[in-house]
């Protein structure tokens, strides 16, 4: 599975929402036998970091 155009406001950010969207993906794609993989443009360095923090590969939109 690629999850790309992930986006929490940045007023709601901190607050654990990207994480829990992550983990509902990662579970959705382990249900169906498949490993989850982030899809961002080259270069967006928060796309990196967050792929880096949950240990998910990241690759190139």
């Amino acid at each position: 599975w690629q999850l790309s155009h992930l986006c929490v406001r940045c007023i709601t950010r901190g607050r654990g929402v990207g994480r829990r969207l992550l983990d509902e993906a990662r579970r959705l794609a382990a249900e169906a036998g498949k490993p989850l993989r982030l899809v961002a443009p080259d270069g967006h360095l928060e796309a990196r970091a967050l792929a880096a923090r949950h240990g998910l590969p990241l690759d190139s939109l």
